[in-house]
């Protein structure tokens, strides 16, 4: 099976539905949605940098393949200089937050040991405004709003980061992380193949 690529613009629209889910669901789909979005983002950053039409690179992405796995791709897209260690040092929690909880066979909560020592760990981004991102003005009225809310909440919220609590810590990071993954996504173009001379 192959990990597919989303449209940029498409994960930036569903960022609205995913910090709804973050707030509002019991702590288990929060956090696999929310390292899923994560994965689903360093997914499309790393197929924005492969060459194109290959399928090597499909392969390469695939569940089964050499970045078949989250912290694989990653680790990968760090060593390309895709994203920053700061990113990579979040990253890495969040992952390991996911599988706390994939692999638990007992409902966890955010209050439970080990996901609060890993959420204590989780280092602020600052935040880089959604209203500022390409295809912000495209957005119909509403989702502008609901944007433009978000910004400002973000804001507000890394005031006191240190003083949150384990999933609002959670929350903001798989945010913050997600936006600076985009960014790079839109900096980011694919690469030919080398031709061989005649």
């Amino acid at each position: 099976m192959v990990r597919q690529a989303v449209d940029v613009d498409e994960l930036v629209i569903d960022s609205l539905k995913l910090w709804k889910l973050l707030n509002k669901e019991d702590p288990l789909p929060a956090v696999l949605v929310g390292a899923a979005f994560v994965e689903k983002a360093l997914v499309t950053l790393l197929s924005r940098f492969l060459i194109t039409g290959s399928d090597t690179a499909k392969n390469i992405l695939s569940e089964k393949g050499i970045l078949g796995e989250f912290f694989r791709c990653s680790q990968m897209a760090y060593c390309l200089g895709l994203i920053s260690d700061l990113v990579l040092h979040n990253v890495e929690r969040i992952a390991k937050i996911r599988n706390l909880f994939a692999h638990s066979h007992t409902q966890l909560g955010f209050d439970d040991k080990d996901v609060s020592a890993l959420c204590s760990q989780l280092k602020p981004l600052g935040v880089i405004p959604w209203v500022s991102q390409p295809g912000f003005k495209e957005l119909n009225p509403k989702t502008q709003a609901e944007v433009r809310e978000l910004d400002q909440h973000n804001r507000e919220f890394l005031k006191a980061f240190s003083k949150r609590s384990g999933r609002d810590c959670f929350n903001l990071i798989v945010m913050a992380v997600f936006a600076r993954i985009i960014r790079s996504v839109r900096a980011t173009t694919h690469r030919e193949s080398v031709k061989e001379p005649d």
